[in-house]
Protein backbone atom coordinates (compact mmCIF):
# COMPACT_ATOMS: atom_id res chain seq x y z
CA UNK A 1 0.00 0.00 0.00
CA UNK A 2 1.42 3.37 -0.99
CA UNK A 3 1.34 6.15 1.20
CA UNK A 4 -1.42 7.73 -1.09
CA UNK A 5 -3.30 4.93 -0.79
CA UNK A 6 -3.12 4.98 2.97
CA UNK A 7 -3.83 8.96 3.00
CA UNK A 8 -7.16 8.18 0.52
CA UNK A 9 -8.30 5.18 3.05
CA UNK A 10 -8.22 7.60 6.05
CA UNK A 11 -9.92 9.77 4.34
CA UNK A 12 -12.61 7.58 3.11
CA UNK A 13 -12.57 6.08 6.59
CA UNK A 14 -13.49 9.60 7.99
CA UNK A 15 -16.13 9.76 5.54
CA UNK A 16 -17.47 6.80 6.46
CA UNK A 17 -17.33 7.73 10.28
CA UNK A 18 -19.39 10.72 9.98
CA UNK A 19 -21.76 8.88 8.35
CA UNK A 20 -22.10 6.59 11.24
CA UNK A 21 -22.44 8.92 13.56
CA UNK A 22 -24.85 10.86 11.86
CA UNK A 23 -26.84 7.01 11.51
CA UNK A 24 -26.01 6.55 15.16
CA UNK A 25 -27.78 9.83 16.40
CA UNK A 26 -30.92 8.66 14.19
CA UNK A 27 -30.85 5.42 15.48
CA UNK A 28 -30.74 6.98 19.06
CA UNK A 29 -33.55 8.89 18.10
CA UNK A 30 -35.57 5.89 16.73
CA UNK A 31 -34.99 3.64 19.76
CA UNK A 32 -36.23 6.64 21.77
CA UNK A 33 -39.52 6.45 20.08
CA UNK A 34 -39.68 3.17 20.15
CA UNK A 35 -38.41 2.67 23.50
CA UNK A 36 -36.57 -0.44 22.44
CA UNK A 37 -33.48 -2.14 24.63
CA UNK A 38 -29.64 -1.45 24.16
CA UNK A 39 -29.00 -4.10 21.46
CA UNK A 40 -28.22 -1.13 18.96
CA UNK A 41 -26.22 0.04 20.91
CA UNK A 42 -24.23 -2.94 21.44
CA UNK A 43 -23.41 -2.92 18.12
CA UNK A 44 -22.92 0.65 18.10
CA UNK A 45 -20.04 -0.48 20.80
CA UNK A 46 -18.82 -3.44 18.70
CA UNK A 47 -18.43 -1.29 15.50
CA UNK A 48 -16.69 1.43 17.45
CA UNK A 49 -14.02 -0.92 18.72
CA UNK A 50 -13.70 -2.56 14.96
CA UNK A 51 -13.11 0.74 13.76
CA UNK A 52 -10.25 1.37 16.42
CA UNK A 53 -8.93 -1.95 15.46
CA UNK A 54 -8.76 -0.98 11.98
CA UNK A 55 -7.48 2.34 12.79
CA UNK A 56 -4.48 0.67 14.43
CA UNK A 57 -3.70 -1.71 12.18
CA UNK A 58 -4.10 1.04 10.06
CA UNK A 59 -1.36 2.69 11.36
CA UNK A 60 0.79 -0.36 11.99
CA UNK A 61 0.64 -1.04 8.15
CA UNK A 62 2.08 2.99 7.30
CA UNK A 63 4.96 2.35 9.89
CA UNK A 64 5.56 -1.23 8.58
CA UNK A 65 5.49 0.56 5.21
CA UNK A 66 7.89 3.49 6.45
CA UNK A 67 10.41 1.19 8.06
CA UNK A 68 10.54 -0.75 4.71
CA UNK A 69 11.21 2.42 2.89
CA UNK A 70 14.21 3.16 4.77
CA UNK A 71 15.27 -0.31 4.91
CA UNK A 72 15.72 -0.04 0.98
CA UNK A 73 17.13 3.23 1.12
CA UNK A 74 19.83 2.00 3.42
CA UNK A 75 20.20 -1.50 1.39
CA UNK A 76 20.68 1.07 -2.12
CA UNK A 77 23.27 3.21 -0.18
CA UNK A 78 25.06 0.57 0.97
CA UNK A 79 25.30 -1.31 -2.62
CA UNK A 80 26.89 1.58 -3.65
CA UNK A 81 29.38 1.32 -1.41
CA UNK A 82 29.99 -2.02 -2.21
CA UNK A 83 30.24 -1.00 -5.75
CA UNK A 84 32.52 1.60 -4.76
CA UNK A 85 34.80 -0.45 -2.40
CA UNK A 86 35.03 -3.34 -5.38
CA UNK A 87 36.56 -0.57 -7.60
CA UNK A 88 39.01 0.53 -5.27
CA UNK A 89 39.74 -3.03 -4.47
CA UNK A 90 39.99 -3.54 -8.71
CA UNK A 91 42.41 -0.54 -8.66
CA UNK A 92 44.88 -1.74 -6.03
CA UNK A 93 45.01 -5.16 -8.01
CA UNK A 94 45.83 -3.50 -10.93
CA UNK A 95 47.93 -1.00 -9.57
CA UNK A 96 49.99 -3.87 -7.67
CA UNK A 97 50.58 -5.76 -10.72
CA UNK A 98 51.83 -3.05 -12.45
CA UNK A 99 54.32 -2.89 -9.15
CA UNK A 100 55.68 -6.34 -9.63
CA UNK A 101 55.80 -6.54 -13.16
CA UNK A 102 57.88 -3.08 -13.16
CA UNK A 103 60.03 -5.21 -10.34
CA UNK A 104 60.15 -8.20 -12.06
CA UNK A 105 61.43 -6.37 -14.79
CA UNK A 106 63.89 -4.19 -13.03
CA UNK A 107 65.23 -7.49 -11.35
CA UNK A 108 65.60 -9.18 -14.40
CA UNK A 109 67.43 -5.90 -15.55
CA UNK A 110 69.65 -5.83 -12.55
CA UNK A 111 70.28 -9.16 -13.13
CA UNK A 112 71.92 -9.04 -16.69
CA UNK A 113 73.95 -5.47 -15.67
CA UNK A 114 75.42 -7.75 -13.36
CA UNK A 115 75.89 -10.51 -15.27
CA UNK A 116 77.69 -7.48 -17.99
CA UNK A 117 79.51 -5.98 -14.77
CA UNK A 118 80.62 -9.81 -13.81
CA UNK A 119 82.37 -10.54 -17.86
CA UNK A 120 83.46 -6.92 -17.66
CA UNK A 121 85.12 -7.35 -14.36
CA UNK A 122 86.64 -10.81 -15.47
CA UNK A 123 88.02 -9.56 -18.68
CA UNK A 124 90.09 -7.07 -16.95
CA UNK A 125 91.03 -9.05 -14.41
CA UNK A 126 92.42 -11.06 -17.72
CA UNK A 127 94.22 -8.35 -19.26
CA UNK A 128 95.40 -7.50 -15.12
CA UNK A 129 97.48 -10.72 -15.49
CA UNK A 130 98.66 -10.36 -18.40
CA UNK A 131 100.20 -7.14 -17.94
CA UNK A 132 101.76 -8.06 -14.55
CA UNK A 133 105.56 -8.40 -14.82
CA UNK A 134 107.10 -11.71 -15.33
CA UNK A 135 104.73 -13.14 -17.19
CA UNK A 136 105.42 -14.67 -20.54
CA UNK A 137 102.48 -12.35 -22.52
CA UNK A 138 104.16 -9.24 -21.25
CA UNK A 139 107.66 -9.51 -21.95
CA UNK A 140 109.29 -7.35 -24.06
CA UNK A 141 111.00 -9.25 -26.82
CA UNK A 142 115.07 -8.61 -26.90
CA UNK A 143 115.91 -7.01 -30.07
CA UNK A 144 119.55 -7.61 -30.28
Amino acid sequence: MTQQAVIEANDARQVLMRELRECDERLAGLEHASGSGGKPRRLRKEIRQRDLEIESLSGYIENRRNRWDEMEALVAARSARIAELEEELRQRVEREERAERFARQESQRASELRTQLEKLSSGQDERAAGTRPGSATTQPKDKS
